[in-house]
């Protein structure tokens, strides 16, 4: 939720110093990393109320919470909570936090030096930050697994 607010004050710093193209970009990538968060959810079987939760954002604490407190399954959830947590943090980087980090560099990239903006620059650092976060704490989470360490030893540790 934290991301999600601090994306949309840096949507807002774009549209509002009227680098309207650049703005427009953030929305739609923001726009389109909830849904395919929520069609995750659906495709996992979890239903229309995870899925409504992902499009307000929450798709990443709803499956931490539910992995952290060992929930049951909901009916008809194909996979456990662990694989799902990994699948959305794994579409959070792929669809939200690697192209808002690209887009926000390039739109750095392009702003004269002395116009650079404070959040600009946090902003950038924080999606980098956020992006190498989640790809490490997926792979760490992969090599917990007991039953891959056991069938892959060398891979898994």
């Amino acid at each position: 939720m934290c991301v999600c607010r601090r994306q949309v004050a840096v949507i807002c710093h774009y549209f509002f110093s009227g680098r309207l193209t650049v703005a427009a970009v953030l929305l739609c990538l923001l726009v389109a990393s909830h849904l395919a968060q929520a069609k995750n959810a659906l495709a996992l079987g979890q239903g229309w109320a995870i899925a409504a939760g992902s499009v307000l954002g929450l798709k990443p604490i709803i499956e931490g919470y539910r992995k952290l407190y060992n929930a049951k399954r909901l009916p008809g959830q194909t996979v456990n909570n662990g694989q799902t947590l990994f699948l959305t943090r794994m579409i959070a980087a792929a669809t939200q936090s690697g192209p808002q980090s690209f887009t926000q560099a390039i739109a750095l990239c392009s702003t004269v030096s002395g116009s650079r903006s404070g959040i600009q620059v946090l902003s950038l650092t924080i999606s980098c930050l956020v992006l190498g976060y989640q790809v490490a704490k997926a792979d760490r989470e992969i090599d917990a697994v007991p039953r891959l360490r056991d069938t892959e030893p060398l891979l898994y540790g």
